[in-house]
């Protein structure tokens, strides 16, 4: 009895859901490859950036696909460009590591979806499931494609949400005899409201409001959204 070489090949989106905005450049979808056969396969990779059930198509970088050369598990500078139709040897458990890049269209709406579409497929050759390859595995057993019919793919989706920010700001003055006079010894209390629209997350938000002239500020005074908050710049994400 001899055992077949099965070619089975698996792809995995490490991010199935981005959330990016209008015009956003060179968003990076990850994507694992595994060999989940009994024998060394070698792959190829190819890249749809306008896969089926996407809102609209993505910009693909050039070049639009890296390999994890450096190890990190991130795109970074020491990582290779992925050369088209280029064979890339994985033995049994195997993986790699690829990175997708693309960009944003600018006039895309609110809560649509783009889809990188990764496909790897097995130099063997991909049909239906059961089909057989005589004498093409390792010492020339017979290879049979597995379930997936040697080729394996995976969607990573880029969410519009995008964010628009509103700002109002509102004071209540209080003097000494408990009316509202703008008086020396006056108390003025000022209140900025900040409101999201939209589905998406604005990250990276800085609120600055500087003390007036001719006022001074009252320490342990300020509060955001009713906690005690030192006068310091403010960065957090608000949905």
């Amino acid at each position: 009895v001899q055992v077949a070489e099965l070619v089975e090949l698996e792809a995995v989106a490490l991010a199935p859901v981005q959330g990016v905005q209008p015009g956003e450049a060179d968003r990076v979808a990850a994507f694992r490859i595994a060999n989940l056969g009994n024998g060394p396969e070698p792959v190829r990779l190819e890249l749809d950036a306008a896969a089926p059930g996407a809102g609209f198509p993505l910009d693909p970088a050039t070049p639009a696909l890296y390999l994890d050369t450096d190890g990190s598990g991130t795109l970074s500078s020491g990582d290779q460009p992925y050369v088209p139709a280029t064979d890339l040897p994985l033995p049994p458990d195997g993986t790699l590591l690829a990175f997708a890049v693309a960009s944003v269209p600018a006039d895309v709406p609110d809560a649509a979806r783009g889809r990188l579409q990764l496909t790897a497929r097995a130099a063997t050759g991909t049909g239906a499931p059961g089909s057989a390859y005589p004498g093409a595995g390792v010492a020339g057993v017979d290879t049979v494609l597995g379930t997936r019919g040697g080729a394996a793919a995976a969607t990573a989706e880029f969410l519009v949400a995008g964010a628009r920010l509103a700002l109002a700001k509102s004071l209540v003055v209080a003097d000494a005899e408990g009316g509202a006079r703008p008086e020396p010894g006056a108390r003025i209390t000022y209140q900025l409201d900040l409101v999201v629209e939209g589905t998406g997350t604005a990250r990276g938000v800085v609120l600055r409001d500087p003390v007036p002239p001719s006022t001074r500020f009252v320490p342990g005074s300020l509060e955001l959204d009713g906690a005690a908050l030192q006068p310091e710049p403010v960065v957090r994400a608000v949905e």
